[in-house]
């Protein structure tokens, strides 16, 4: 079974790199996998998990219950402490996103799912007009990518892995300062 997940993760880890060399703007595309032609329930995960972008981008966090757990698990940088357990978490998480970014919007870039897991390539940009966690707007707009990893049992996600490039988002909102070139002199030009 563990090795099941290995191979799952090995086939996303490849999908992901794939998709990062060769992805540009003009290609709108979105590739989806499940790992058999047969794997009803990872295509039902890939259409969860597309709906819950959306209800992200809408705002109506109303029906999350019907595909995530009430004890998720969610396991996140930009939650206190790293992990939390509970929609209600999950919720919040989300409203404040939504509420700094009013025009947020969600990407598919690749996605590939089973029974048991949903690993999704997205895209993130959005404009930071409202306040987000006790900070008022900025008007600075972000473009990031990431990757969510779902672990899904009886149907819903009881488990979620949030790896966005914070770094990118930092400095996108002024929070961190752009990296600077080494100033080695043998650094050709």
């Amino acid at each position: 079974m563990k090795k099941n997940h290995l191979n799952t993760l090995l086939a996303l880890s490849i999908v992901v790199a794939f998709t990062a060399c060769t992805n540009n703007s003009t290609n709108n595309s979105t590739m989806e996998m499940a790992p058999s032609a047969q794997d009803s329930a990872g295509k039902a995960n890939i259409e969860k998990t597309k709906t819950i972008y959306n209800y992200i981008e809408s705002g109506d966090l109303s029906k999350l219950g019907d595909i995530i757990d009430s004890n998720i698990i969610e396991h996140s940088a930009w939650i206190p402490g790293g992990t939390a357990k509970g929609i209600d978490v999950t919720k919040k998480s989300m409203a404040d996103l939504k509420a700094g970014f009013p025009d947020l919007k969600f990407e598919v870039v690749s996605i590939l799912a089973d029974s048991n897991w949903v690993f999704s390539h997205f895209h993130l940009t959005g404009t930071n007009t409202g306040a987000m966690n006790g900070m008022k707007g900025t008007n600075k707009k972000v473009d990031v990518t990431g990757v969510d990893a779902v672990r899904i049992q009886n149907g819903k996600a009881v488990e979620h892995w949030d790896y966005t490039d914070n770094v990118t988002f930092m400095r996108q909102m002024g929070m961190m300062p752009e990296m600077q070139q080494p100033k080695d002199s043998s650094m050709k030009k």
